[in-house]
């Protein structure tokens, strides 16, 4: 019996779909970039190697806890709704093979996204009792603050232990609070 339920929980583990694509992709915790100049440096050098494909920045990967809590007050509502918040890099969903279920994902192309933008999982999207359709919807958001639009939605990703159930989790972009090193490989 013993067996067979490590067996069963090994399966589980193995095979359960975490909604990005772990596989080769190396993190590494970088105290401080010492400026956006530097981790582009960083970053150029690494993609000259024809063995890595892509490089971001994140404050939290997956399997970090997602601890970093931000309030975020969505047009038309009256009370802060709290939950986690990723601070990122361009790229960070690339990197870790995630697409949209709606909308698009961040884009160098589009200046306003690192400062304006703003992507939802979709448990974020339930708790803020955004409608079906919460793409252009303004939230003002307490750190980093700013006022922002939804540009995307994501899948509910199991970003920390797969003990924990999933999340609501907004994304922004502020390279200034990302000090992990994300590389596939």
């Amino acid at each position: 019996l013993c067996a067979l339920l490590m067996l069963r929980q090994l399966d589980y583990l193995e095979n359960t779909p975490l909604g990005f694509k772990k596989e080769y992709v190396a993190v590494a915790e970088v105290q401080d970039f010492a400026g956006l100049s530097k981790y582009q440096s960083l970053k150029s050098t690494l993609l000259q190697n024809p063995n890595i494909t892509a490089v971001s920045s994140a404050s939290r990967v997956p399997s970090d806890s997602w601890t970093n809590y931000s309030r975020f007050l969505p047009e038309g509502q009256s009370g802060y709704i709290g939950m986690p918040i990723g601070h990122v890099n361009f790229d960070y969903f690339e990197t870790l093979g995630i697409e949209p279920v709606k909308g698009r994902l961040f884009s160098e192309k589009m200046i306003t996204d690192a400062t304006e933008g703003i992507v939802l999982n979709e448990s974020a999207v339930k708790k803020m009792g955004l409608s079906q359709s919460p793409l252009g919807t303004s939230i003002f958001v307490t750190w980093p603050e700013s006022h922002r639009r939804v540009i995307g939605v994501i899948n509910d990703l199991h970003l920390e232990s797969l003990h924990e159930k999933v999340n609501p989790v907004a994304v922004v972009i502020s390279p200034a609070h990302c000090g992990q090193l994300v590389v596939r490989i």
